[in-house]
């Protein structure tokens, strides 16, 4: 088996035990499962080293196949994470904080997954976060321990506690559940954009659209690339998918100026026929001028292409009379010469 990654919501130098560990999980665990979990509490305390379940039967004095049953319980207890590989070994292994019974919760300090005290804020409508008091209650959960692990999978990093906070808004203020919040990393990561903020406003795009559930994303999401591709079809494109820069170009006319696929499509069509070809920059610059005219419907097109002929006929009239009027040369009276009777003359006086 290949090396292991664990890790834990604990960041102290020194191995802590909870008391809710001690006083309800410890006693009904098999002694051989808790020295395991002990053993994975000391290791994440020294900073969360590499190792390999080979070491870790050995540090113990058992066999592998002990600490894969000790890993199993303690994962059907919720006090671990486990990922694994398509061969099914397991490969990260994350520790959770235990859960405090309800009977319990005054007598024993909470436990929080939050590690830096964050100023309270009496307007939560878009502050992105929530209470302090909110914030630790939600991180004794564990399907947010869980969610908080998929989400720095797929960064790649520990989360920071601001962005912690703002996936604790979304779930708690914007009502998204755990597996709406997990796609949503999912397809911003996928997108190659793993900046928050740039997830906030996908969230944010998202709320306001009406998604609540992953069916929901994924249903916009799929509509929305049918939209890049009835554009393609509508430049004679049907044999390729779009590159970075046409989707930028696509993104601009769909997200930013809101224009409907037949206007879009309308724009394409006079690129063809004016360019000769398909380009996204010519057709980008039609739009532009459409949006600057305030164009929200084939019917504004219209408009304005009886007004743009409209002008042309003037035009062209306004030029038909300036090309009659008769300049100040033309008010001389006009000579013929013959000038052959001219060449004879001046031969004959030269004799």
């Amino acid at each position: 088996m290949g090396t292991l990654t664990l890790r834990t919501a604990y960041y102290q130098d020194f191995t802590m035990i909870s008391n809710a560990f001690l006083d309800d999980y410890m006693p009904r665990a098999n002694g051989e499962f808790v020295k395991v979990y002990l053993m994975l509490l000391r290791i994440c305390a020294g900073g969360g080293e590499p190792l390999t379940l080979g070491r870790l039967a050995d540090l113990l004095n058992c066999t592998e196949n002990d600490v894969i049953r000790a890993i199993r319980y303690w994962e059907k207890e919720k006090l671990l994470l486990l990922r694994t590989d398509e061969a099914g070994e397991v490969t990260d292994i994350m520790l959770t904080t235990p859960a405090v019974p309800a009977e319990a919760m005054e007598s024993r300090p909470r436990i929080s997954l939050n590690t830096e005290a964050i100023p309270a804020d009496t307007d939560n409508s878009r502050s992105g976060r929530v209470s302090v008091e909110r914030a630790a209650e939600l991180c004794e959960r564990s399907d947010i321990v869980e969610m908080r692990f998929i989400a720095e999978q797929y960064l790649g990093k520990l989360l920071t506690p601001t962005e912690l906070q703002k996936l604790l808004y979304f779930y708690d203020d914007l009502h998204f559940s755990t597996d709406l919040i997990d796609y949503l990393i999912e397809y911003c990561v996928s997108n190659d954009h793993k900046s928050f903020r740039y997830i906030e406003k996908v969230a944010y795009n998202w709320y306001e659209s009406g998604i609540r559930t992953v069916h929901d994303a994924r249903s916009s999401i799929n509509n929305y690339h049918k939209d890049y591709y009835e554009i393609l079809k509508a430049f004679g494109i049907r044999s390729r998918n779009p590159v970075k820069s046409e989707i930028t170009y696509m993104k601009k006319w769909l997200n930013t100026w809101h224009f409907s696929l037949d206007i879009i499509r309308e724009a394409c069509e006079r690129t063809v026929l004016s360019a000769g070809k398909a380009s996204f920059r010519y057709a980008d610059s039609i739009l532009n001028r459409w949006h600057d005219e305030g164009v929200t419907s084939p019917e504004d097109i219209a408009r304005l292409d009886s007004d743009h002929e409209a002008r042309a006929r003037r035009d062209a009239r306004s030029t038909e009379r300036d090309s009659a009027k008769p300049g100040d040369f033309n008010n001389f009276a006009q000579r013929s010469y013959d000038y052959e009777a001219l060449e004879d003359q001046l031969l004959k006086g030269s004799r």
